[in-house]
């Protein structure tokens, strides 16, 4: 029996890396923003064309993972952000929609489990997400509920198209906090999300812009910066907008403060030309929660106020179909609350199971075809599938873990991780109240920023508990 010590020190892009390791890095940097930029274009339209992009970055970093685990935990929490801004990266197979998001947090996490056990926990940090038992529980449930589906002849790529989405994505902020150990690291994936959705705002603006300068019949345009669905695209930006208000309320440069709310109105306007509803009721819930600050709650009553002028000085077609409640889309969301809202009642504590899904029609309710539970609303398509125990565990995590950020207090005024934290905390309260009215829990292109914008909070609030947030992770581990 040998016993050997490895120390691993964290110190991506430090002064005393080797030239060559760093240039090293930077290259499998410039190896995903290649990549990424590849899955938006023509080039990513088959499959051979989406794994020659996706695959060479993704296996350097599985091997710098499992070559230096500290330094490829820091790069997959960048690169962790990158994917999540790329809708790109996703395959249809059927009706089910994978994203290379979700492959790639399966592996991390199974690698996790691999080093946390490996290592016998020495050194890694002591972090625990606020609710993990409910977590954990929702999980195992889950499994059994998908077990039951496919015990009942249900088909075995349908029962996975909501059940994986609902159960992955929770867990990224594992991923984030063994990756970024430093205030440092933390403004580097910050400024790569919301620089790239800035860029997305911009594209949505050009193209609103453009279609009403060109526009003669009087349609009302609603604009996707060609990134997702239209509404998908709106609560998106109204996130990220809602991230970048937090960061510039907080900073201490008055020059960084106005370029962040410049940023801020430039992303919110973007989202607004998706002429999604959504955005504003997400938007007012993710504000109050602002409110709930002391020092800042001036902010949040003159947000309310701009928000209001904004919409007063929207177009008369824009205003109108926002305030429209008898248009067709409206009619046909009654019709699906319906259906799930019957679906839930014939079977309200275990649900119906994973892959199952109904229309209403008449006086009823039928199966559907596709196994999708298209509602609108996800906790209600959760109590359908999985029922009364996996809604309350489900949300009993996500209430654990809003109420884990709002009794959370800085350990000075001076937090470098303030602004990040509180956010973080208004996109996530909008992300999470948004799910109310549309598909945001578990769809590709939009649930990886939950998990994201949760694992951001999450490792500000644990590394603001540390004795120096800019020191880099040194582990020292014994292997027997």
């Amino acid at each position: 029996m040998r016993n050997e010590t490895i120390t691993f020190r964290n110190a991506f892009l430090d002064q005393e890396r080797a030239p060559q390791e760093k240039a090293a890095l930077v290259f499998l940097l410039l190896s995903w923003l290649i990549s990424g930029l590849g899955a938006a274009t023509p080039l990513a339209d088959s499959v051979l064309g989406k794994l020659l992009l996706l695959l060479p970055p993704f296996i350097i970093s599985v091997v710098l993972t499992l070559h230096r685990p500290s330094d490829g935990f820091t790069l997959w929490s960048l690169a962790i952000g990158f994917m999540v801004t790329q809708t790109g990266y996703q395959l249809a197979i059927q009706d089910a929609r994978l994203s290379a998001l979700e492959v790639t947090l399966v592996f991390l996490l199974v690698f996790l489990m691999w080093y946390r056990r490996r290592t016998q926990d020495a050194g890694l940090p002591d972090f625990r997400l606020p609710g993990l038992r409910l977590l954990q529980l929702f999980v195992v449930y889950s499994f059994v509920m998908l077990a039951v589906s496919l015990i009942r002849g249900v088909r075995p790529l349908a029962t996975i198209i909501e059940f994986k989405g609902f159960v992955l994505y929770p867990f990224i902020p594992y991923v984030m906090v063994f990756g970024l150990r430093s205030a440092k690291l933390v403004r580097w994936a910050v400024a790569l999300v919301v620089g790239w959705f800035i860029y997305v705002a911009g594209k949505g603006l050009v193209e609103f812009r453009g279609f009403e300068l060109a526009n003669t019949a009087g349609d009302l345009f609603r604009s996707s910066g060609d990134y997702a669905s239209i509404n998908t695209y709106g609560v998106t930006l109204l996130a990220v907008a809602l991230l970048v208000f937090g960061i510039a309320i907080y900073s201490t440069s008055l020059g960084m403060r106005v370029l962040l709310f410049g940023a801020t109105l430039w992303l919110f306007l973007g989202a607004i030309t998706s002429v999604a509803r959504t955005v504003w009721v997400a938007g007012a819930a993710g504000v109050l929660m602002l409110l709930t600050n002391r020092d800042k709650r001036h902010y949040g009553l003159i947000v309310l106020i701009v928000g209001l002028a904004i919409f007063l000085l929207l177009p008369g077609e824009v205003s109108g179909r926002l305030n429209q409640l008898s248009d067709s889309s409206t009619i046909k969301r009654e019709q699906y609350l319906r259906a799930g809202l019957l679906a839930w009642q014939a079977r309200p504590l275990t649900g119906w199971g994973w892959g199952v899904s109904f229309y209403y029609v008449g006086a009823g309710i039928i199966p559907g075809a596709d196994g999708i539970a298209w509602y609108h609303n996800d906790y209600l398509i959760l109590a359908s599938q999985t029922g009364l125990l996996g809604l309350a565990l489900y949300l009993g995590y996500w209430i654990c873990t809003m109420v884990a950020s709002l009794r959370w207090q800085p350990q000075s005024d001076a937090s470098p991780f303030l602004g990040y934290i509180r956010g973080a905390q208004m996109a996530l309260a909008a992300l999470l109240v948004a799910a109310f009215f549309e598909h945001v829990l578990w769809k590709p292109d939009i649930a990886g920023l939950v998990g994201w914008m949760s694992g951001l909070m999450l490792t500000c609030m644990y590394l603001d508990r540390q004795p120096d947030p800019d020191q880099v992770w040194e582990t020292e581990s014994t292997f027997v």
